[in-house]
């Protein structure tokens, strides 16, 4: 049976894109990338519930379309379909920290992402600039300044709703030095997070890293001081294509905790306890959360989806053996990240 023809409507400024894109490239699938600014649509396409880019869709062999959003789920049906070039660890423990990291970058990353991109006039500029063109980059100057305009003022207004504010820019910008730091210690010693291939939470920081380092002014002036290694990094992770895994293996388990160790360290420190605060807000029927994080107070409206992502991870801990939940408990207990998988 042929493979079928996957189309991706995203926009090279949506990290979510870029992350499919890249995945799609390594292990080799075949796609059609349909680019979008995130105002328009392609009217030959079926309206999907829920626009957001990516949006994916799927063609079965009598030329139907099936519409999916959100790349977690995309990417895990993918991996059911073949295990060619798979991007999932087969030992279960790493699989589960895969999950996870892979969740930290695709809900806490994005935090910074969309902080330095609305908050700074230099990358505010930028962006809005180019999210109108990327669409269309023959677009007349008037008509790119109005949706530059237009697009920029109604993100502007949703930095509170990811969590962006005053109080918390210190927050945001001390982790994401953080977090550089820690992944430019962990490429010195390999290539990828779980081994000699990359794993799906290669591929969701990536996507990331690719407006953070390869887009936007402030951020990426942040990251060539630190460690001209991410940059590096990142550019490759955008075509995995040509990449023999003739030789490339996983990590035996204790060689890849020690590897991803102080990255989890990183994310007991901010994503767990942001994580959590909105999860037991959502159970106490609160539209809002507020905890202390350092010295700062983060306070933000309740997200049922990342209140969703607990859960599922939860749910995935829970199929786990009695002593590959042990061991997680003991690697999450170091990072302070133990009530992630198991309620205090």
């Amino acid at each position: 049976m042929p493979q079928r023809i996957m189309k991706i409507v995203g926009t090279p400024g949506s990290p979510y894109t870029r992350k499919l894109i890249a995945y799609a490239r390594f292990r080799h699938l075949k796609h059609q990338v349909l680019w979008r600014h995130p105002t328009k649509w392609e009217d030959s396409l079926p309206i999907s519930s829920v626009r957001l880019l990516p949006t994916i869709y799927f063609e079965d062999g009598a030329g139907s379309l099936e519409s999916m959003i959100d790349t977690t789920p995309i990417i895990e049906r993918l991996e059911n379909e073949s295990n060619h070039r798979s991007t999932m660890p087969s030992d279960q423990v790493l699989r589960f920290l895969n999950d996870l990291i892979e969740d930290y970058a695709d809900e806490w990353l994005p935090k910074a992402m969309f902080h330095y991109r609305w908050t700074y006039a230099a990358d505010t500029q930028k962006a809005g600039a180019l999210l109108s063109l990327w669409h269309e980059p023959s677009l007349p100057d008037d008509e790119a300044l109005e949706l530059q305009k237009s697009f920029a003022a109604r993100q502007i207004g949703r930095l509170e709703i990811v969590g962006s504010t005053v109080e918390t820019r210190e927050v945001i910008e001390s982790s994401y030095v953080r977090v550089l730091n820690v992944l430019h210690n962990l490429i010195l010693g390999s290539s990828f997070l779980f081994g000699d291939r990359p794993a799906t939470a290669d591929f969701a920081i990536f996507g990331q890293l690719s407006q953070l380092i390869l887009t936007d002014p402030t951020p990426a002036q942040i990251a060539d001081n630190l460690s001209w290694r991410l940059r590096a990094w990142t550019e490759r992770l955008e075509d995995l294509s040509g990449v023999s895994l003739d030789d490339g293996q996983w990590f035996e388990r204790d060689i890849a905790i020690a590897n991803i160790q102080p990255l989890l360290n990183e994310i007991g420190q901010t994503y767990v306890p942001i994580m959590l605060a909105n999860f037991e807000a959502i159970a106490n029927g609160e539209s809002e959360f507020e905890l202390e994080i350092g010295q700062a107070t983060w306070r933000q409206k309740t997200s049922n989806y990342q209140g969703k992502c607990i859960s599922l991870l939860r749910d995935g801990f829970d199929n786990l053996s009695a002593n590959d939940r042990l061991y997680i408990r003991d690697v999450l207990d170091l990072a302070k990240a133990g009530s992630l998988v198991v309620p205090s």
